[in-house]
């Protein structure tokens, strides 16, 4: 959360560039405005488009196409050249398996090809998603809680800042009629309901992937953000979080969400004009409790490659265990690069290993790195 210390202001008396202090307590400046005329443009087109062709069609199942069909049109003016758009499915290859078809999928195919793919529809790999969204005409509790219930354990890939294996699935509604206070409450409650057997921390079930529940509103100006907190070093509650936003900002919060632009690539005081980066205090936050052992799975081929001397570690181990080592699983929070070497990787409370076993290769286990060392 960063404070506000002060700001320049231009002759329309808004604030050029704005000075805060992060929880670190450094001082940082940040580009600042208040016109935010990319997420008003995107608000004010969703909005007459959508008026215009519920006064002329009102074949309902049409309508709701239609929906789908506006975001992506509207949203492939605003993504960069390397990111695609279209709809499909998210094919996990490790599991041969894959969810439901996502309303939106934008990818990226730079350097991993797709699996199918004909006109708007694709089929993609877990490692080419960029954002995923759901739209929905009208957003109730009770289509939240079965997009929650659909997404919030398939693998979708992994959110563009680095956290490997963990998503975010948007979920964008043009009407809700419910109350904002209602809507909170069903997310909270959606997402302890799926996961109610980790209410407790005896449970060691691993999670690879997990696809966080992001809600966006046309009518309304808030926005619900879900995310991972850390309880102990392996696992993680889930704190979801009421925004209360200015005019257009809701829908400007979901088209920065969706683009995923490279910060690299702009200038330090270069304007987006698609959300503002200082929120307000939340109007309410609620912290679930749920103890998730939330763990990002790396293939054994990709610890041979980031380790020398790996592979030969390995093959002694496969000897005196006479099983062979799949992949090994470390805490989702942290990244290979932060294990400097394969001694360091395995000599770990926190680091499991998956093995296959010799009698079968549907029989597969796990056991903690130390333990076989």
């Amino acid at each position: 959360m960063a404070t506000v210390r002060s700001g320049e202001r231009d002759d329309d008396s808004n604030l050029k560039n704005l000075i805060v202090m992060t929880e670190e307590g450094i001082l940082k400046e940040i580009p600042w405005s208040t016109k935010n005329i990319l997420a008003e443009r995107f608000y004010q087109k969703l909005v007459a488009e959508s008026g215009w062709f519920e006064g002329v069609i009102q074949h309902m199942a049409t309508v709701g196409s239609f929906y789908e069909t506006l975001i992506r049109s509207t949203l492939k003016e605003y993504l960069p050249s390397n990111h695609k758009i279209g709809t499909g499915f998210v094919f996990d290859s490790q599991t041969e398996k894959h969810g439901r078809q996502l309303d939106i999928l934008i990818y990226d195919d730079t350097n991993i090809g797709v699996l199918y793919k004909s006109d708007e529809f694709v089929v993609v790999y877990p490692g080419s998603v960029v954002a995923v969204s759901e739209i929905k005409k009208t957003l109730t509790n009770r289509n939240i809680k079965k997009v929650i219930e659909n997404s919030v354990l398939n693998n979708l890939g992994s959110a563009m800042d680095g956290t490997y294996g963990l998503q975010r699935m948007h979920i964008f509604g043009f009407n809700c009629n419910t109350s904002i206070e209602s809507v909170f409450n069903g997310v909270c409650n959606s997402i302890k309901a799926v996961f109610k057997k980790y209410a407790s921390p005896e449970n060691i079930d691993i999670i690879s992937a997990i696809s966080l529940p992001q809600i966006y509103f046309l009518n309304l100006d808030y926005y619900i953000e879900s995310t991972i907190k850390p309880n102990s070093a392996i696992t993680y509650d889930i704190e979801v979080i009421l925004h209360k936003v200015d005019r257009f900002q809701s829908t400007g919060h979901y088209l920065d969400a969706m683009l995923i632009e490279d910060q690299s690539k702009t200038t330090p005081y270069e304007r987006r004009y698609l959300s503002q980066k200082v929120r307000r205090i939340p109007e309410e936050r609620k912290e679930l409790k749920l103890y998730l052992p939330l763990f990002s799975k790396y293939p054994i081929i990709d610890i041979f490659e980031s380790f020398k001397m790996s592979r030969q570690y390995f093959e002694q181990i496969n000897k005196r265990n006479s099983d062979n080592a799949l992949s090994v699983y470390i805490p989702i929070s942290n990244t290979l690069k932060q294990y400097t070497n394969i001694d360091k990787l395995l000599d770990n409370d926190n680091v499991f290993i998956e093995y296959r076993s010799e009698k079968g290769e549907t029989e597969k286990y796990l056991i903690r790195a130390c333990d076989i060392l």
